[in-house]
């Protein structure tokens, strides 16, 4: 019965751990310097204009997985355009 009970106080301390990471890694501005920390970045062969809606088929697996990390996570969801002329490539 020991050995199972500390397992199961370090699966709770890996949880909590990879909980603090989550929030930790979750974008964020710095006041004092103005700039976005940890803002993932999306970048595409086209523009949007702030505000825009538009609804998109994301096939890329990196971004699915970035969009689906920010969607299952804390709100705000947020995310920044990157335009490149060649996309992601």
């Amino acid at each position: 019965s020991r050995p199972q009970d500390k397992r199961n106080t370090n699966n709770n301390d890996n949880d909590n751990e990879q909980t603090n990471n989550l929030i930790d890694h979750h974008p964020h501005l710095d006041r004092e310097t103005g700039r976005l920390l940890n803002l993932p970045l999306w970048r595409v062969q086209w523009w949007e204009v702030p505000g825009r809606s538009n609804v998109l088929n994301v096939h890329e697996p990196i971004y699915t997985n970035m969009f689906e990390t920010i969607l299952y996570g804390p709100k705000p969801w947020c995310f920044g355009h990157l335009y490149l002329q060649g996309g992601s490539r």
